[in-house]
């Protein structure tokens, strides 16, 4: 029954999803082997990969020798729907897919709460859900990527260490804005 439930959530998402991982996977595509998570391959580390294969009772395996199929895989059920991108319009959709990737599905929820200007306990219960299906993706997106890019500058703070991979990402979320408009003013266009 679990399976049949999350065959159907996983072919309702699809085209939204497959659209998201395209975006996701322009910024981190190919093996790196400087990484500061360590070796990743189409932005999956060794570690989260040898993971995976663990919890599927599989051997493990070279990150550089993933199969697309895996990082579909690893990408929808690690990231996708947990984050609950599925329930969101586009292109809020793509900012917590990329959020959750980031910062953990939890957080993204957290974001998408303020953003929505509700409670903010990272439950992605019912009333986020209609709040969420029934926002202004494009006008939402845009205040996510502010509290996020918040979230950011206060780790900076906290954590002078980090500085150069945090002003990484926040030079990332500031390339999005104009990817954002560009997904509106397409909503807009085939509507």
């Amino acid at each position: 029954m679990f399976q049949y439930c999350l065959e159907t959530v996983m072919a309702t998402t699809r085209n939204s999803f497959d659209q998201c991982l395209a975006a996701i996977l322009r910024e981190s595509n190919g093996y790196a082997s400087n990484s500061p998570a360590g070796p990743a391959n189409y932005g999956i580390t060794q570690a989260t990969y040898s993971a995976w294969r663990s919890e599927n009772l599989l051997l493990d395996k070279d990150v550089r020798r993933i199969s697309f199929k895996e990082v579909e895989a690893i990408y929808q059920m690690s990231f996708w729907i947990p984050s609950h991108a599925a329930e969101c319009p586009p292109p809020l959709d793509l900012l917590m897919f990329k959020c959750a990737i980031e910062s953990g599905p939890s957080r993204a929820i957290r974001i998408l709460q303020r953003s929505l200007g509700i409670d903010d306990d990272g439950v992605f219960c019912p009333h986020t859900r209609d709040v969420a299906r029934s926002c202004h993706g494009y006008g939402v997106a845009l205040r996510f990527l502010d509290i996020w890019t918040d979230f950011y500058e206060e780790q900076m703070e906290r954590h002078p260490d980090r500085r150069q991979s945090l002003r990484a990402h926040l030079a990332q979320l500031d390339r999005l804005r104009p990817t954002l408009q560009y997904i509106e003013e397409a909503i807009q266009v085939y509507a």
